[in-house]
């Protein structure tokens, strides 16, 4: 049986703008965690619904709810933490970018973890950016325009977070490209 630990919120403005119908989907275990992303959110200035989710399980569980109903109430982005309960984040991961239908859904890896075999392990499954918690608010505005743009249909999802401030990236990923829909990198340097 799986649980999943759900909690909805809306993101209220003081200026009184209306909330983007957007959802964004945050998968942690760290209670703590999720609170100063969602403070770190509404301090960037992002007005969705943020669903969270406390496990990988309950992060496949959503997405698999969003699949059965509608497509298009998938979530603008998935901010993922890889330590997780039950199963990892790698895991979920790899679920994503191997279910067709969630090829151009942006996944950006948030977690305290600087290991480099993490950070590569990460880029190979096909994640979109790795950040640290607790760093780089400026980045969740630009997640948040890009993640826009590629719903739109303006920009690929491959590539589109190449430039996320403070993102992640060890010497040899930057020689990685990664084909839409797929978990898995080549490497052009060795042909």
């Amino acid at each position: 049986m799986v649980s999943a630990d759900f909690s909805l919120i809306i993101m209220n403005s003081s200026r009184g703008s209306r909330r983007d119908e957007a959802t964004l989907l945050l998968a942690d275990a760290d209670k703590l965690a999720l609170l100063q992303t969602r403070t770190q959110l509404v301090g960037a200035g992002i007005r969705s619904l943020i669903e969270e989710v406390a496990d990988a399980p309950g992060l496949i569980l959503a997405l698999t709810r969003r699949l059965r109903h509608d497509t298009s109430a998938l979530p603008l982005v998935v901010f993922m933490e890889v330590s997780m309960r039950k199963t990892s984040g790698f895991d979920a991961l790899a679920w994503i970018r191997n279910e067709p239908s969630l090829g151009d859904l942006p996944v950006i890896i948030l977690t305290a973890s600087e290991d480099e075999a993490q950070i590569s392990k990460a880029y190979q499954l096909g994640a979109d950016g790795y950040l640290l918690k607790g760093k780089n608010i400026e980045a969740f505005t630009y997640i948040y325009q890009q993640a826009h743009r590629v719903r739109a249909g303006e920009i690929p999802r491959a590539g589109a977070f190449a430039t996320l401030p403070g993102n992640k990236r060890i010497a040899e990923e930057e020689e990685l490209s990664y084909t839409p829909g797929t978990a898995a990198a080549s490497d052009h340097s060795a042909a």
